[in-house]
């Protein structure tokens, strides 16, 4: 009877919805994910996959429920009439009473996807590209969560742009393939090199990725997206996306179009749009800013002060990339008024060609939510460490992600070579001792390390005010004691 009452939705049944409201207050919602297990033909029908053995079995055991009472009555002698029980089976399969019970829902975030020159040589076919390959280690982790998203640091520009690399990117539409393949669900656009094919190659990106189901936010193919907050529906929690660029490498986007990049030039902008997505009444908000200094190891000042106040406008998780390294990852806890939170300063380079310690090592972050009585929490997260592997040991050129846990574990199957295993090696101490704040030894290495909740933050503003008033105060000290000196 268990199997007939209850089924487990797979990790990415159904479909998610993508809401948006206009600034004409008309909603938009495509394709709600579906996580009722069951259906009905009519208001008050029973389910359809109960079967009807259970009804003979329910019949069946009526008549023998009635002929006990029966015998109870007869030698107890008298027997005190009760009101019947009401019968409230219908209510337990309700659509009502779904909403009584907690929804979970598991979001991974990776960091910057790119496609370096050879990236594409690697995935170079007779007739075009496949970057599956790329990906096919870590698509089982990718595919298992209920969304997972990225920022895709490369244009779509087409063929007649030309395919390159750094330092104006133009990837084959195959990559766009490659990632709905390994389980991508939503990317941010909003970065330094969306405009890398200018305008036109930007349009073109989007139009690509929405032909093969993506959400996108961040850049935007008319003015009145703009104007839209991507929210996807998962498993019955909606989750609200915000993204900006500082900038786009000093190419210009039209005046007549400056609508097409989200680039937050003040916090004015950004508040507006957090603004436009807490009216839509999400569950969560997950902003992704392409924000920081490149290959620096911790946030600067301004970085720390911009997530301090997206956390003070209602924003649940700051996932930020840019600098190309992965910086320490923070899962603050809940204190007073202020509610559990995910900062991620920096997720680093998922896929990329960059070569030099630690721009070859990536993050997968997952936090997993949960929605009970109209209230949703963030209640745990963990990283999982990454590394691109682009030789054999033998030579050949590749160009693929890895969990790090894999590639110590299957260094042989993998053709991972001796200086790259050294690597790694090194990559593990620097990733839980500098990433996580905890040094783990190499022969207690995880597949996934979970975050610790702390109250206390590793970076804040009033980290940085402290210094500046140590730094000032002994400068101010030196000045006295030169001033002292004959």
């Amino acid at each position: 009877m268990v199997n007939l009452l209850k089924r487990r939705l797979s990790p990415k049944e159904g479909q998610r919805s993508r809401c948006a409201e206009t600034d004409k207050g008309r909603q938009n919602c495509r394709g709600m994910r579906a996580f009722f297990p069951f259906r009905r033909r009519g208001k008050d029908a029973i389910m359809e996959r109960i079967s009807i053995g259970f009804f003979r079995e329910r019949n069946f055991f009526m008549r023998i429920s009635l002929f006990a009472a029966l015998l109870a009555a007869f030698f107890c002698g008298t027997a005190r009439a009760e009101a019947p029980l009401p019968d409230d089976s219908a209510a337990l399969f309700s659509d009502d009473a779904d909403v009584l019970r907690p929804h979970r829902a598991t979001l991974l975030f990776v960091g910057d996807l790119m496609a370096h020159a050879p990236q594409l040589r690697a995935a170079r076919r007779k007739n075009g590209y496949d970057f599956a390959p790329s990906f096919a280690r870590v698509k089982p982790l990718i595919s298992a969560a209920d969304l997972a998203a990225g920022n895709l640091e490369t244009t779509l520009g087409g063929e007649k742009r030309g395919y390159t690399g750094y330092p104006c990117f133009n990837t084959p539409d195959e990559y766009a393939d490659a990632l709905k393949d390994a389980g991508f669900d939503v990317l941010t656009t909003a970065n330094n090199h969306c405009m890398d094919r200018r305008v036109a190659g930007l349009f073109r990106t989007l139009k690509e990725l929405r032909a093969r189901g993506f959400t996108t936010f961040g850049t935007y193919a008319a003015s009145a997206d703009r104007e839209i907050v991507a929210v996807e529906n998962v498993n019955g929690i909606t989750v609200a996306f915000l993204s900006w660029t500082y900038g786009t490498n000093g190419i210009p986007v039209p005046a007549s179009q400056d609508w097409a990049v989200a680039r937050g030039a003040s916090w004015e902008e950004v508040s507006g749009d957090v603004a436009r997505a807490r009216a839509l009444s999400p569950d969560f908000i997950v902003a992704m800013p392409h924000i920081g200094v490149e290959y620096a190891l911790t946030p600067p000042r301004f970085v720390v002060a911009f997530a301090e106040k997206l956390l003070e406008a209602g924003v649940g998780a700051v996932i930020a990339s840019h600098p190309h390294v992965v910086q320490p990852l923070e899962l603050r806890a809940a204190s007073g008024d202020r509610a559990p939170a995910l900062i991620a300063w920096s997720m680093g380079n998922f896929i990329s060609n960059q070569r030099a310690k630690p721009r070859d090592m990536g993050v997968i972050a997952r936090l997993t939510l949960e929605k009970g009585n109209g209230v949703t929490r963030l209640v745990s997260a963990d990283a999982i460490p990454t590394w691109v592997q682009t030789r054999t040991k033998k030579g050949v050129r590749v160009s693929r992600v890895l969990p790090l846990f894999d590639a110590l574990a299957n260094a042989v199957e993998l053709q991972i070579s001796a200086a790259d295993l050294k690597r790694l090696r090194g990559a593990h101490a620097d990733f839980t001792g500098r990433v996580l704040g905890r040094a783990v030894p190499l022969a207690e290495a995880q597949p996934a390390y979970e975050l610790e909740p702390s109250s206390q933050d590793r970076f804040s503003t009033a980290q940085f005010d402290e210094l500046d008033r140590r730094r000032a105060a002994k400068k101010s000290g030196a000045r006295k004691k030169n001033a002292l000196k004959p």
